[in-house]
C-alpha cells in the first residue's frame, strides 16, 4: 500500500507519461477508499467524474508541468463548474455553480486534477471541522476551517490540496495533522469564486506534503486576475540568495517556552537548535509589534465583516446554520460596523510596524511557533492549562496566528517532529511582504533540517 508520507506514487512531484493523470487517479481514488471511512475528509467526491477527467487530462497530450495530472484536493468553499460548492453547510446545499473559481480553473489549465471537494467548519467560521478526523492520530480534531484539505494530505489522498486562511484556516490544519500549509501575501492569489468570510483578511490558502508541493500549486495559481481587483497592486521582485545563503531569522523567544506546551516547547527547541547550527543562519530576538491587542483587533475587523456578509443568508436561512455558526454570526450582528473603517486603519498600522521591525533588524523572516498546543483529542470544547486557565479552541490556536492574518505577510506552517504523545507540531515561518518566493526557498532550506511527524499510514489506515 502507499505510504501515506509519500502519498500516491507521483503525485504534484513532477511530469508524467501519457497515461499518467488517469494512473495517478486510480491511485488516489484506492487510498480514498482505505482512509475516508475513518478520516471523513471530503463533503463530496465522485468517482466517475473524477476518472472521466483524468481521462481528457491525458487525451491532452504530453505533459507540461510539475502538476501535470496530479490530484489536487479542493476545499469546499471553492466554486466548481457542475459540482455543489456548499461549505459544508445546509444553507447552500443545493449551490451547483456554472464555473470555476479562478483559482481551480487555474489549476486545470496547469493539468491538475481538482480532486473532490473536502470538508471544512460550516462557512470557515470554526477551527473544529466535525466530523473529520485527524490522520495521524483519529481520536483527535483535524483542526480547521479547512481541516478537510489537511486531512486529504496528511492521509496519502493527495500530495497537495485547496484552502483558505482568514484567521489561520490553512496553517492550523497543517500543524496539527502534520503537513505543509502556506498563506500567500494578501492579494496575490486571487479569491473570485471562493466565498468570503471577512474580505480585508481572506487568503486562499495552499497545502501540501512538502514545500515543493506548495510552490508548484503558488505557481500555478498566482497573478493578476480583473475578476478579484485586489490582485492588481504590484509586488516587489524577489531577493537572491535565501535558498543557501546568509539569512537573519526573528525569533521571540518568549513565545517558544512558557507560552506553549511543553511538548510543543520541545520540539520547537530542536527545530530551533536545528536552525542555528546550519551555516548562514543567524536566529536574533525580536518582539512582535501589537501582541497584545492582536486579538481584540482580528474580532473587531473579522466579525463586523462576516456579519455583512451573511445577512441575506441568515435572514432566510436562520434554521438551516449549526448552532455554533449561528450564535457566532447573532454575535457577529451586534458589533458596530460603523466603527470598521477606523480598524481597517489600525490593522493597516499594524502592517507598517511589521515592516518597520524586520527593516530594524534587517530580518529576511519570521520564526515563530504555528500552535502552542498540538492536536485536541475529538469532542473537545475548550483547552485546559496547567495553571487552570480554559480557553476556547479558537483563543487557543488563534494568537500566534494572527500576525500574519493581520497584516496580510505571507506565512508557513512547517512540521517540527511531534510531542511526546506523537502529536504534530508546527513551525512557522513569516517572510517579507509580496517576498513568496523568498520565504518558500527559506521554508525549503529549513525543511531539511527539521524533524517530520512520524508516518501516519498505520492511523489513517485504522
Amino acid at each position: 500500500m502507499t505510504s501515506a508520507r509519500s502519498g500516491p506514487p507521483g503525485t504534484a512531484a513532477g511530469p508524467r507519461g501519457p497515461a499518467g493523470a488517469s494512473v495517478l487517479a486510480r491511485a488516489a481514488l484506492e487510498r480514498y477508499e482505505a482512509t475516508e471511512p475513518l478520516v471523513h475528509a471530503f463533503e463530496t467526491l465522485e468517482s466517475s467524474l473524477v476518472l472521466r477527467r483524468a481521462q481528457a487530462i491525458d487525451r491532452r497530450g504530453a505533459p507540461r508541468g510539475g502538476l501535470w495530472g496530479a490530484p489536487v484536493a479542493v476545499k469546499d468553499i471553492f466554486d466548481t463548474a457542475g459540482e455543489r460548492t456548499s461549505c459544508s453547510s445546509r444553507v447552500l446545499e443545493g449551490n451547483v455553480p456554472r464555473t470555476d473559481a479562478t483559482v481551480v480553473a487555474r489549476l486545470r489549465a496547469a493539468g491538475a486534477l481538482p480532486f473532490g471537494k473536502t470538508r471544512m467548519h460550516e462557512f470557515g467560521c470554526g477551527v473544529v471541522n466535525t466530523p473529520t478526523r485527524n490522520p495521524r492520530h483519529p481520536g483527535h480534531l483535524p483542526g480547521g476551517s479547512s481541516g478537510g484539505s489537511a486531512a486529504a494530505v496528511a492521509a496519502g489522498v493527495c500530495r497537495a490540496a485547496l484552502g483558505s486562511d482568514t484567521g489561520g484556516s490553512v496553517r492550523i490544519p497543517a500543524a496539527l495533522c502534520g503537513v505543509v500549509g502556506f498563506k500567500p501575501t494578501y492579494g496575490l492569489v486571487s479569491r473570485y469564486g471562493m466565498f468570503p468570510a471577512s474580505p480585508s483578511l481572506d487568503h486562499v490558502g495552499l497545502l501540501g506534503r512538502h514545500v515543493r508541493d506548495v510552490r508548484l500549486l503558488l505557481d500555478a495559481v498566482r497573478g493578476p486576475d480583473p475578476l478579484d481587483p485586489l490582485t492588481l497592486e504590484p509586488f516587489r521582485p524577489r531577493r537572491a540568495g535565501l535558498r543557501k545563503g546568509p539569512c537573519v531569522l526573528g525569533v521571540p523567544e518568549a513565545l517558544f517556552s512558557g507560552y506553549v506546551q511543553p511538548g510543543v516547547a520541545a520540539a520547537l527547541a530542536e527545530g530551533l537548535a536545528a536552525l542555528r547550527a546550519a551555516p548562514g543562519v543567524t536566529l536574533e530576538p525580536v518582539e512582535l509589534p501589537g501582541w497584545n491587542e492582536q486579538f481584540e483587533l482580528y474580532v473587531r475587523v473579522s466579525l463586523p465583516e462576516l456579519a455583512r456578509v451573511h445577512a441575506d443568508l441568515v435572514d432566510k436561512h436562520a434554521d438551516s446554520y449549526t448552532k455554533d455558526v449561528r450564535l457566532l454570526l447573532e454575535h457577529a450582528a451586534a458589533f458596530p460596523a460603523g466603527e470598521l473603517a477606523a480598524t481597517l486603519r489600525e490593522k493597516d498600522a499594524l502592517r507598517t510596524a511589521y515592516a518597520e521591525l524586520f527593516t530594524r533588524h534587517g530580518l529576511d523572516g519570521l520564526v515563530l511557533p504555528t500552535l502552542p498546543v498540538t492536536a485536541p483529542p475529538a469532542g473537545t470544547p475548550v483547552f485546559h492549562w496547567p495553571d487552570g486557565t480554559t480557553w476556547d479552541l479558537t483563543q487557543a490556536f488563534a494568537p500566534l496566528i494572527l500576525p500574519a492574518s493581520l497584516t496580510g505577510l505571507p506565512a508557513l506552517s512547517l512540521p517540527c517532529g511531534t510531542d511526546g504523545a506523537g502529536l504534530p507540531v508546527g513551525m512557522q515561518l513569516v517572510g517579507h511582504w509580496g517576498e513568496d518566493d523568498e520565504l518558500l526557498a527559506l521554508a525549503e532550506r529549513a525543511e531539511g533540517l527539521l524533524a517530520p511527524p512520524d508516518d501516519p499510514e498505520a492511523e489513517a489506515d485504522g
